[in-house]
């Protein structure tokens, strides 16, 4: 259906950047697998299966749906978090708060059952994000201090990330001011806050449309690419486009043409922007591989029906194609309500040439398994450069749009 020759006569999302070593996929297990298979392969590498069992896992954690959404509305008082386990087996972990041991038979079936334990908590899912909301206010309100903040839920913990620079004067003002946390809360220091990749470096796909100077000084930083292209979207009159983060310059081009920008916003809980694209007609792939391999995007999965856990993988024209785990979705960058999904790249993978999730020009690339979207990429966060987080598909609605899933 998607012959290569016709490819350059649709906008492929995530376009190719200049070959990189770390990509060079001849030299990696990858070699002679079909791209469809990659995220199987990427899995079964990691927790030491076959590509057919990573497949079977797939399918099988796929029917857990918005089981987590379920029990966050019908247990707030104990649910206290959802998530996978891939080592020594599949295990479906559902945490809850109250001493009571709860049966979750009713929610899910039987095949899920079978592969699914309950453990205990201190605190509820509920309680730790009213310990965030509070932990949050006390330290801002001492000091105006900035910070970011994440809701570790394997730990039942809260995690406040607060960099050198404001530590010891927010320490100093909550001691004086006598307020303490809570054992669930831990404030974490960091070097730098967390990095949106949008950068001026390298061989980046998506352009700024300025300036004039560019004629006579392509050196110029201003005139490097910086971000990646990451879903085709269409809106309720049928009008398609392309999406990309929503800190990426509103003005933005491929190949000397300037995309018109249509909506965007980078406040409350989005990062996400889209463009038309005249002269070229956005589809339902995108590219993950610098060699030309694409995806079909045949579905969306929205932020309520993604767990702790899963696999999920992202082309980014800087660190091209990766996987990692979702390890929280609750990440909340500084100066921003958004709850973000974050991503961790280890353990790293055997014989994997890339365990950097994330790098300057990945902004806005497409986060998916097999045929489903997960999110577009925002950037890393602050406690660890090689992991990543990114933004729910499912917000791309409060721009008026929605991933585009047929031809």
């Amino acid at each position: 259906m998607y012959k290569s020759s016709l490819l350059p006569l649709t906008l492929l999302l995530s376009i190719t950047a200049t070959a990189q070593s770390s990509q060079n996929l001849s030299n990696s297990f990858l070699k002679n697998i079909p791209s469809s298979d990659w995220d199987a392969k990427m899995y079964s590498v990691s927790a030491g299966i076959s590509i057919e069992e990573a497949k079977q896992r797939f399918k099988l954690t796929d029917k857990i749906g918005n089981l987590e959404e379920k029990l966050s509305r019908e247990e707030s008082d104990t649910f206290a978090g959802l998530w996978l386990e891939h080592k020594p087996k599949l295990r479906l972990v559902a945490q809850f708060a109250g001493g009571t041991k709860k049966d979750i038979s009713t929610y899910m079936p039987e095949e899920l059952m079978a592969i699914s334990e309950v453990r205990a908590a201190k605190v509820s899912l509920a309680g730790l994000k009213k310990m965030r909301t509070k932990a949050i206010t006390s330290f801002t309100n001492a000091g105006n201090i900035p910070i970011e903040s994440d809701i570790n839920v394997k730990e039942n913990r809260v995690d406040l990330f607060v960099t050198n620079q404001f530590r010891m004067r927010g320490a100093d003002i909550l001691k004086k001011r006598n307020l303490q946390f809570p054992k669930n809360v831990k404030l974490i220091t960091v070097s730098a806050p967390s990095i949106r990749q949008a950068s001026f470096y390298g061989g980046l796909p998506l352009y700024q449309a300025l300036p004039p100077i560019c004629a006579n000084t392509p050196s110029d930083p201003s005139c490097k690419a910086n971000c990646t292209t990451g879903f085709s979207v269409i809106n309720t009159l049928g009008i398609r486009g392309i999406t990309t983060a929503g800190h990426c310059t509103d003005a933005r081009k491929y190949s000397g043409i300037v995309f018109p920008y249509k909506a965007g916003s980078i406040t409350g809980p989005y990062d996400i922007q889209w463009h038309t694209t005249p002269g070229y007609t956005p589809t339902n792939i995108i590219k993950v591989s610098n060699a030309g391999e694409i995806r079909i995007i045949i579905a969306a999965k929205p932020s309520s029906a993604q767990l702790i856990g899963e696999l999920v993988c992202k082309y980014g024209v800087s660190t091209g194609y990766t996987c990692g785990y979702i390890t929280t979705k609750t990440f909340i960058p500084a100066n921003h309500t958004a709850t973000f999904i974050r991503v961790d790249s280890s353990p790293p993978l055997s014989g994997y040439p890339v365990k950097n999730l994330s790098n300057s020009g990945d902004s806005g690339g497409p986060w998916f398994r097999e045929g489903i979207a997960y999110g577009s990429h925002v950037g890393q966060p602050p406690d660890d450069g090689n992991d990543a987080y990114y933004m729910p598909i499912n917000y791309v609605s409060g721009i008026g749009v929605s991933v585009l899933t047929i031809p």
